[in-house]
């Protein structure tokens, strides 16, 4: 029923207040105990933060699939169905209030929008993105991939315009998916962030593809500082690509020598 996913989705919402909240708290604070000699953040820090987008995400996934079955089921009523949605009364809804997260209602003083599916599915994208962050400041950058792929895939109009963006350089960069919930910049985010992690696997092929896309993006955002950090990571990218072509034609000219 609507009540209960526009819980879920509130608790989502907080959950994710926190798990940013600790990020940019130790970030600002205490930085010689909470930052190891490179000035990254310990693990355990990131682990808490996961721990609330991963837990986020779950109630973002629920929550939209009740409004979508409860949008379906008024759109196309079962007959004789005894699972109907229903409301909850005021007191059966403040019973389900969630948990006090170290006083998280100061840190997030405004209600989130429930609205739509739409807001549920850009809160599960944003949720998706940090979880990727989370995983690539821990070394996990197949699983940060995975999490990034799935978060485009919420959206499969923007993945068709990647795609035809992909393959034809000279288009411009004007234009995007009708009724699109998420926005160029963020999914320009999304394949910068998979892009890293493509380059810690060393699969520069399909990192080059993610931030040529993502630079077209950013042009069309106009984010002048997403367009540089994917431009300046794009040329480190092809940088690598030609050492690795000059070292595989130093094998190649080696293993002819010795026939």
């Amino acid at each position: 029923n609507p009540t209960l996913a526009a819980n879920w989705f509130t608790r989502a919402w907080r959950l994710k207040e926190r798990g940013t909240w600790l990020i940019q708290k130790h970030l600002n604070h205490n930085k010689p105990s909470t930052l190891d000699q490179h000035g990254v953040l310990h693990r355990p820090i990131w682990a808490a933060a996961f721990a609330c987008y991963s837990r986020a995400l779950q109630l973002t996934t629920l929550a939209r699939w009740a409004n979508e079955t409860f949008a379906r089921r008024v759109t196309n009523p079962v007959s004789g169905d005894n699972d109907r949605p229903c409301a909850l009364s005021k007191d059966e809804a403040d019973s389900t209030r969630p948990v006090d997260l170290d006083q998280i209602e100061d840190l997030a003083p405004t209600d989130p929008d429930v609205s739509s599916i739409s807001a549920m599915k850009h809160l599960e994208f944003s949720l998706l993105l940090n979880l990727a962050l989370c995983q690539l400041k821990v070394g996990s950058s197949e699983s940060a991939a995975q999490n990034c792929s799935q978060a485009l895939r919420l959206d499969p109009g923007w993945m068709e315009w990647a795609a035809d963006h992909q393959t034809d350089s000279s288009c411009a960069t004007d234009g995007s998916p009708d009724g699109s919930a998420i926005s160029s910049a963020e999914v320009a985010k999304a394949l910068h962030r998979r892009a890293q992690a493509y380059i810690n696997r060393s699969r520069w092929d399909e990192a080059a593809a993610d931030l040529k896309v993502a630079v077209r993006l950013q042009k069309l955002a106009g984010s002048q500082a997403g367009l540089s950090a994917s431009e300046t990571l794009l040329a480190h990218v092809h940088k690598q690509m030609v050492l690795d072509q000059t070292v595989l034609a130093n094998r190649l000219r080696k293993h002819r020598q010795l026939f």
